[in-house]
């Protein structure tokens, strides 16, 4: 199924019962502003670059982030997209000498249903569980090429994670709050990642009822072996608007 498709599929499936239902809920969009280290390989499973620490990705071309929920009583459905494009320059793996320009561009979409543990609108922990669908692009090229280095490289795959998480809030006062939310998925599961797991943490400032700020910090570490091999960790600040319906 094209992204596009999933996407709309997702959202008039859930529009109609939300309405007639008289559902409270929320809508927050995001800037993130992140950076990205790992290792990334081709379709050929041959080690193209190796970005380490020291070859921080650091260069950030677009990012967006959109989440959103729609709650009643103690049940509810949520959503969390995010876009990603990130380039910059790389060094090859020792002992071959080159340098590369790296792209790297993923966005994904989680669909979930959640269950209130314990709380109210202001002051709550949730359980949530569901499917997160990933797409990725990669883009290589590399410079000061010898017998082991590829050029002019481009590699994409997108998949299904199963995921399960935590989030919760706490007011501190009638205009100050934390929120934080942390996951888990893929589990190795055929066609799944081996492993994906990311956590924020935030501060809103409630402007008035129905619209907050938001300032944190997301990270998330991606670990994918099928079509590439995609070992990735991506963090930063988040800065974004809250508004209540």
């Amino acid at each position: 199924m094209r992204p596009l498709s999933f996407a709309l599929f997702i959202l008039a499936a859930t529009a109609a019962p939300v309405a007639a239902q008289e559902w409270s809920g929320n809508a927050t969009i995001y800037g993130w502003f992140p950076a990205i280290e790992g290792n990334q390989e081709g379709p050929d499973g041959q080690p193209i670059v190796d970005v380490t620490a020291e070859d921080l990705l650091d260069a950030l071309n677009f990012a967006f982030f959109a989440t959103g929920e729609a709650r009643r009583d103690r049940w509810g459905l949520y959503f969390d997209f995010a876009y990603v494009d990130l380039g910059s320059d790389a060094e090859a793996k020792p002992p071959f000498t080159a340098s590369a320009s790296v792209d790297t561009s993923i966005w994904f979409l989680t669909a979930a249903g959640t269950w209130r543990l314990r709380g109210d609108t202001e002051n709550f922990i949730d359980a949530y569980g569901g499917l997160r669908y990933y797409s990725v692009g990669l883009d290589f090229d590399v410079s000061g090429l010898n017998d082991h280095v590829q050029h002019g490289i481009s590699a994409d795959a997108d998949w299904f994670d199963p995921v399960l998480g935590i989030k919760a809030r706490y007011p501190f006062n009638d205009r100050w709050s934390i929120y934080g939310f942390g996951d888990v998925g893929g589990f190795g599961i055929d066609g799944s990642s081996d492993l994906t797991w990311q956590a924020y943490t935030g501060v809103n400032y409630a402007f008035t009822e129905k619209i907050a700020g938001n300032l944190g910090y997301r990270y998330m570490s991606i670990d994918y072996d099928d079509e590439i091999k995609l070992d990735v960790d991506i963090y930063g600040p988040v800065l974004g608007v809250t508004w209540r319906f």
